[in-house]
């Protein structure tokens, strides 16, 4: 049997499946943020350990043998040489960035605008965040000079604890801006720009015998949403996925070719084998899931389901942009989020119906930019909790023109692993993982070109507003 523990940024689960993919035992421990001022978003390191830990023991209970770990990205941690954290995780929502970036000198500045130093050089980039932990944690530098503490993102420090092994996954660490793509090597003008101690993690291949825990023989490591590619066999050139969780991930596949599209848009290692390594391109939608979350909060509605209730009523559309953190396509990271062109008949179902297509609206943008560079099938293939709702992939289908699918197990980022796992053991080919996807729904565009025109041009005219009048 296989186990897999999924760490996503609110929660880790685990899974249990037998030897066909039945999911045999699941289990969740949400796991909150530590705000610290307006725009520092932590999450405890020692505590996803300890609850990493304690689902690999609950795995060895329920005779799995085989063991897979998925963890979102580009989210930064220190430790000691015995595995002590030296701080919390630094999120990827986290935006301290900014205060790396508005201290550039001149030159930094300029850098960052151009070509592949702009990702790089970004408020969200690891590389940007290791700059603030050298700055700011007292003797860092020092000890990860000398061997006395190392530095990584997620993957890397659990895999760590885990073995003693200072590696990370290349889907992992081809995100940091410290390691390129394509050769993964050390990107050196990065290191010597930001001024970082030449240290990092050994790059591994997504499947490997990395070690025995609690009995369980660790065999899978890969970030969230390139297992999300997998279990949606997503492998083919043009082949579109999009993951709605915390955020919406929309990746699309190009194959053997490293692809620079920019505009928001970053290359990414879609998986590596035998050192051999399959590239894609994503955009993403910073707060998706969030603001739902929010709404929540706020009481606007008192469930996921009656939320998916009224947006399935429809109402009048308004004008709502879930830009809480920022957009990356276009790239504005400093918007905020905005709700206009309401009036008293504005309801429930307004709010919500426009949040989901506001989010199919982003998508589409984030499409648009992408087939500047990429031939798009006309399929996309979607997953993750808001995948629930029948009326965002309906918008989905409308806005972008293209058929949108659901599998029936949305929990992608483990099933993807748990694939990877049946390779590992020996038990398929990389090939074979298209029989292992169910599709459960089918939504075709179902409006007229015409309606298509007036939506997109109330949305990208609203964009406009909202980019050219901001505090």
């Amino acid at each position: 049997m296989y186990a897999v523990v999924d760490v996503g940024t609110t929660g880790v689960k685990l899974f249990v499946y037998d030897k066909d993919l039945r999911v045999i035992y699941r289990e969740r421990i949400a796991m909150g943020f530590k705000k610290v001022g307006n725009n520092y978003l932590e999450q405890d390191s020692g505590k996803i350990f300890d609850v990493v830990l304690r689902f690999i023991k609950k795995a060895r209970e329920k005779d799995a043998k085989y063991l897979g770990l998925t963890t979102y990205r580009a989210s930064l941690v220190a430790w000691r040489k015995d595995g002590k954290p030296l701080t919390n995780v630094i999120t990827w929502i986290d935006k301290r960035g900014l205060e790396v970036t508005s201290r550039f000198p001149l030159h930094l500045k300029l850098l960052s605008r151009v070509g592949i130093l702009k990702p790089i050089l970004s408020i969200e980039s690891p590389a940007v965040l290791e700059k603030w932990m050298i700055d700011n944690v007292s003797g860092l530098f020092n000890s990860l000079k000398k061997g006395d503490a190392f530095i990584g993102t997620l993957d890397s420090f659990l895999a760590y604890r885990l073995t003693g092994h200072y590696i990370s996954d290349a889907t992992n660490i081809s995100l940091t801006g410290l390691i390129h793509p394509r050769t993964f090597k050390p990107i050196n003008m990065v290191f010597n720009l930001l001024k970082l101690p030449p240290v990092y993690p050994e790059v591994v291949d997504n499947i490997g015998d990395f070690g025995e825990i609690e009995g369980l023989e660790l065999k899978v490591l890969i970030a969230d949403q390139q297992a999300a590619i997998i279990a949606e066999n997503c492998l083919e050139k043009g082949c579109i996925k999009v993951t709605h969780g915390t955020g919406s991930f929309v990746d699309v596949i190009t194959g053997s070719d490293f692809t620079m599209v920019g505009g928001g848009v970053i290359p990414i290692v879609v998986y590596r084998l035998d050192g051999k390594a399959i590239y894609g391109v994503e955009g993403f939608i910073p707060t998706t899931g969030i603001v739902l979350d929010w709404l929540l909060l706020k009481g606007f509605y008192k469930s996921y389901e009656e939320f998916n209730e009224y947006a399935r009523g429809g109402g009048r559309r308004i004008f709502f942009l879930p830009s809480f953190r920022g957009l990356r396509v276009p790239y504005v990271p400093d918007l905020r989020g905005v709700i206009a062109d309401i009036d008293l008949t504005v309801d429930k179902s307004s709010v919500a119906y426009s949040f989901l297509e506001a989010i199919a609206f982003l998508t589409y943008k984030i499409l648009s930019r992408i087939k500047e560079k990429v031939a798009l099938k006309r399929i996309l293939r979607a997953n993750g909790g808001l995948s629930k709702s029948d009326t965002l992939l309906e918008l989905t289908a409308n806005i972008t023109g293209l058929v949108v699918e659901k599998q029936r197990d949305i929990e992608a980022s483990a099933r993807g692993t748990a694939l990877l796992l049946k390779v590992a053991s020996g038990d398929i080919q990389l090939r074979d993982i298209s029989s292992y996807r169910e599709v459960e729904s089918r939504f075709q565009p179902s409006i007229s070109g015409e309606e298509r025109k007036q939506t997109l041009d109330f949305w990208e005219k609203g964009l406009k507003v909202v980019l050219g009048w901001r505090f």
